[in-house]
């Protein structure tokens, strides 16, 4: 073995060296752009066109925690002609209807429900017997023991208007539950 040949093992393992690491940055640098991406300022979207949404909250036995989210709703900025609240419960005596009259929802019953997708199912059912499927533009689902922010509708407008989809959206839970965070939010449009 001469050094000669010593020598271009090593340079071939350190191409292959080279060649792995720049791979290696290659495939890792979105990860450092997503890093540094919260630095730059994100232009806000502001859309003029206004959507038609249905804010669908499933409320069995929820009497204690659905008025905060309806008096939530109340104080929207997003004008109130362009979104309407379904609460939907089980049996026709829960206290929650009455809270749901208050604030002028619209109430559904589904005493045949076991769980919530039977709920959702069956207001959804109930509002196109109603209206054209067209008549919403969007479909809002909600916990009743969630929050939101006064703006919450008309930056889902906004966003919505601009061709981007919200689909799924973290909530913090403060309506007395064990857990800090709950899923509640789901936007569909259907086209």
């Amino acid at each position: 073995m001469t050094y000669e040949t010593i020598f271009k093992g090593i340079m071939y393992v350190l191409y292959i060296y080279l060649g792995f690491i720049a791979l290696c940055l290659i495939l890792y640098l979105p990860r450092l752009i997503g890093w540094f991406a919260p630095l730059r300022k994100q232009k806000h979207l502001e859309k003029m066109d206004h959507f038609r949404i249905a804010v669908l909250v499933p409320a069995r036995n929820e009497s204690s925690v659905v008025g905060g989210l309806l008096d939530d709703l109340d104080e929207q900025t997003y004008p109130k002609e362009f979104f309407d609240v379904h609460v939907i419960v089980k049996d026709p005596n829960d206290k929650t209807l009455a809270i749901a009259k208050g604030h002028n929802a619209i109430t559904h019953i589904v005493e045949d429900q076991k769980r919530k997708s039977d709920a959702l199912n069956s207001c959804i059912q109930d509002i196109f017997k109603k209206n054209s499927k067209d008549y919403y533009d969007a479909y809002l689902i909600m916990d009743a023991d969630c929050w939101m922010d006064k703006k919450c509708l008309e930056e889902i407008n906004n966003g919505f208007a601009s061709g981007r989809h919200v689909k799924l959206k973290k909530l913090k839970n403060l309506r007395g539950m064990k857990s800090g965070v709950s899923y509640n939010i789901l936007l569909t449009h259907f086209a």
